[in-house]
């Protein structure tokens, strides 16, 4: 085993040498002379690297959790000579004189001799005056040079002439809150780089504009005016971002693994006022379907600027023509059937038309399978959501007639908060065996209409978990009032109901085993000044699962997991 992993250690810092000497050798003869990098990528200090490794494999698994614990032991021995409380990082520098940039990674070190004495066990040293030359196995020499507390490493050794005196405070603030982050500066990058980028891209676009003559005119028509706005978007992107921010973190107090993205405008740019624009939606009307107990709930609101706007107008009524136009060519409708049909299509266009007029999002959404029951339910904020209710009213009558009593319609079946509730009870077919396991013998489904907003829920009883949102919704604060959008999926109550319904012991002793740890997988946009941040979190007990999931399969040879 000790010979495993001093192996793997070798063949880990071996190949980072490699591997930085490949990157370096991208570049050529530039040097960064004293401008800023365009690109920051940070790395925490090794203890704390090493302290996060033990604490994500122990939440794996207890067997993953003591192996940690020996390539923690093991790693002292492949970083001696480094300071293991300072961060590392690399930076990438641009320049008008040359496409490739000069890329130089840095590294905290206490003993400078004993760092070369490490490398020297897989790689040629040759020290100079001023300037290290190593050579690894591939022969691609790299220069390194001490200044100060860090060695500064690249592959030209012109490039280290005039290298930061203190690297780790472009590092320092990212390399405390992410184990590896990477914080890119897009307005540092020439912009006739910018725009090579955005032409090539251009270039893919237009040849996957030329593809769309094999599609059907509708998704054409659909397909290219989004192929439109994405390009809009990324144009945006490069020439008006003043930061990026990607990281990914290890949080064992939060017990929980998340991936931050984190974009800001320029002050005064079109994207900047996009995202100031969408932040004056304020605090959603729908947050209480965030529910406690539920497998799943979402929530999201923005207020869109008119361009915006007018783009999302313009691919309804691309979509609003072409339906229309499938309808009156079916020749398996009577002329009334395509008169009540293009009715009904023309009040749900009208009511999404204006509600995008208004530019302003709102929804929330709440999956509930407590109970052996599962009950679906959403609402969003419309504009003339009567025009919604007119045509469920003529769908009712169209029913009755040509349907009979497998679909029930109960109107006015109830009220609450303003909103009135239109019920439909459909039988679901004897024949359907799954389907009535999972929903009874009939599936009830609720039409909310209020003022301003629509509900709509499916399952055994979805108008109590509508009422509960609703009422939720009424009663919350301001505290998420920054927060564009937030989707969460929670595993246990997931998995204890796919038990209920196929009786699988296995399933329950899966969800108790992820409830304890923790089982949400989150994402979540936060409003930030000129900009916003997206974060995807796994909490411990879903990497538990993952790592009895991979326990399973490595066990199908003899091992297996402990479920």
């Amino acid at each position: 085993m000790k010979s495993v992993i001093q192996g793997h250690f070798h063949a880990v810092f071996c190949g980072l040498l490699i591997g930085a000497a490949s990157l370096l050798a991208a570049e050529r003869g530039l040097c960064q002379s004293t401008s800023e990098p365009a690109v920051v990528i940070s790395i925490a200090n090794i203890d704390e690297q090493l302290n996060d490794i033990e604490y994500l494999a122990t939440a794996a698994s207890e067997e993953m959790g003591q192996m940690s614990g020996l390539i923690k032991m093991q790693a002292q021995g492949f970083t001696r000579g480094v300071d293991t409380k300072k961060p590392s990082g690399v930076l990438m520098y641009f320049s008008d004189e040359t496409p490739e940039p000069t890329v130089v990674a840095f590294v905290p070190i206490q003993n400078l001799d004993d760092f070369l004495d490490t490398i020297s066990g897989f790689a040629e040293v040759d020290d100079g005056d001023d300037i290290v030359t190593i050579i690894p196995d591939n022969g691609q020499e790299i220069s390194l040079k001490k200044v100060g507390n860090y060695a500064f490493i690249s592959d030209q050794p012109e490039n280290l002439k005039n290298v930061p005196k203190d690297p780790g405070k472009l590092v320092g603030e990212m390399a405390g809150k992410y184990n590896v982050a990477a914080t890119i500066f897009p307005q540092r990058i020439p912009e006739s780089m910018r725009q090579q980028a955005l032409g090539l891209i251009q270039l893919g676009m237009d040849q996957n504009l030329d593809m769309l003559d094999e599609l059907e005119p509708m998704q054409a028509e659909l397909q290219q005016q989004s192929m439109e706005i994405q390009m809009e978007q990324m144009e945006n992107v490069f020439n008006d971002t003043e930061e990026l921010v990607v990281g990914m973190a290890a949080d064992e107090k939060a017990r929980a693994v998340y991936f931050d993205a984190m974009i800001t405008g320029k002050a005064g740019s079109k994207m900047a006022e996009q995202l100031t624009e969408s932040k004056k939606a304020g605090r959603s009307k729908f947050s209480g379907f965030l529910m406690d107990g539920a497998a799943m709930t979402a929530n999201m609101t923005t207020q869109i600027t008119p361009d915006i706007t007018n783009q999302y107008k313009s691919m309804l009524k691309t979509v609003h023509d072409q339906m229309g136009e499938i309808i009156d060519a079916d020749e398996n409708m009577t002329d009334a059937q395509v008169d009540m049909v293009n009715k009904l299509m023309g009040n749900m266009f009208g009511m999404m038309n204006e509600t995008v007029e208004r530019g302003r999002m709102d929804m929330g959404a709440t999956l509930m399978t407590s109970d052996g029951k599962m009950n679906f339910v959403m609402g969003a904020e419309v504009a003339e959501p009567e025009k919604l209710e007119d045509s469920l009213k003529e769908v009712a009558k169209m029913v009755e007639k040509e349907v009979g009593d497998e679909v029930q319609f109960d109107l006015n079946a109830g009220s609450h908060r303003g909103t009135t509730f239109h019920e439909i009870l459909i039988a679901v077919p004897g024949s359907e065996e799954e389907a009535r396991n999972i929903l009874g013998d009939q599936v009830t489904l609720v039409v909310g209409i209020g003022k301003e907003a629509v509900y709509f829920g499916v399952g055994d009883d979805p108008e109590t978990a509508m009422k509960q949102a609703m009422d939720k919704s009424a009663e919350a604060s301001d505290a998420n009032a920054d927060t564009s959008m937030q989707f969460n999926l929670f595993l246990s109550p997931l998995l204890k109901f796919a038990s209920g319904i196929q009786g699988a012991e296995m399933l329950e002793m899966m969800s108790d085993t992820v409830q304890a740890g923790g089982d949400r997988i989150q994402v979540r946009s936060d409003y930030i000044e000129n900009g916003v941040k997206t974060r995807f979190e796994i909490q411990d007990g879903v990497l538990e699962l993952i790592g009895a999931a991979g326990g399973m399969i490595g066990g199908l040879g003899g091992g297996g997991a402990d479920f």
